[in-house]
């Protein structure tokens, strides 16, 4: 999986799991857009420490951005950032289940690819080809196109 595809994932599993867990969001413990990031922090590391070793050199890079994120978003980002949630959160509604089953078993309970294989006991390709197409169905539902993401 190169970093285009590793993004890609790390972005939409975020969403999803800011849209699952909205409700543990604790305002006394900071604001919304650190939390944001964390999420979205965590599992972007999460899947560079999956890759080999010697990639794991960029870890750096995503301190640095938790560091800028920390001094918060303008209120049109917020509502921005609000607007792309609502987003996913409908995609995710307008995917094939099995599409929304795997994207889910992937990015909210964390499990490898390999792991919702097993527990659909499906073949490991066809897990790989549901989710990218749920996330590409997802992108365009939401309006990014395929060659924007960097």
């Amino acid at each position: 999986m190169g970093y285009r595809e590793a993004a890609e994932e790390a972005l939409v599993d975020a969403y999803v799991r800011v849209w699952r867990s909205a409700s543990s969001y604790d305002a006394t413990k900071g604001r919304v857009y650190g939390w944001l990031a964390t999420i979205a922090r965590n599992r972007a590391i999460d899947l560079l420490r999956s890759r080999s070793q010697h990639e794991t050199k960029h870890l750096a890079e995503f301190d640095a951005w938790e560091q800028l994120s920390s001094r918060g978003p303008c209120p049109r980002q917020r509502s921005e950032d609000r607007e792309s949630a609502r987003k996913v959160e409908s995609a995710m509604r307008h995917l094939p289940s099995e599409q929304r089953e795997a994207i889910e078993m992937a990015f909210l309970n964390g499990l490898s690819h390999s792991q919702v294989a097993e527990q659909l006991d499906t073949p490991l390709g066809t897990v790989k080809s549901r989710i990218r197409a749920g996330i590409h169905a997802i992108r365009r539902h939401i309006g990014i196109p395929a060659q924007s993401v960097a």
